[in-house]
């Protein structure tokens, strides 16, 4: 699931050399997202999680060399995303952590998502 290609993207960030960039595990990333965009994971993934992943890692990718400072704030939104995807596929079911880790995914994908959107119509 996208918890997984969560975790294995931090531990990509985790396992390259210590100057090398970030564009391989955000593109790797990328591309685990868009396999979840399909209706088949519509419910399970109701915030539109794998959309705004991929928006994001599109967006590092496009303006790694133009824009570094907007490259940094799109990384830190994926950071932050993919950290409450991965919380919210480790809680127990029905548990109040799983509770938790729902209210605070949804949170998050929805601020990201809207300052996606505020930021495309300026």
């Amino acid at each position: 699931m996208l918890d997984d290609d969560c975790s294995d993207f931090f531990a990509m960030l985790d396992d390259r050399p210590p100057n090398e960039d970030k564009r391989g595990p955000v593109a790797w990333l990328a591309a685990g997202a868009n396999h979840y965009l399909t209706q088949e994971y519509v419910e399970r993934y109701p915030n539109g999680e794998p959309r705004i992943l991929v928006q994001l890692c599109r967006t590092i990718l496009k303006d790694w060399d133009r824009d570094p400072s907007a490259t940094w704030v799109a990384y830190l939104k994926l950071v932050r995303l993919a950290q409450a995807i991965m919380a919210d596929g480790t809680c127990f079911p029905a548990s109040p952590e799983a509770d938790e880790a729902a209210r605070w995914l949804k949170i998050v994908a929805d601020d990201i998502d809207a300052r996606s959107k505020e930021s495309s119509v300026r």
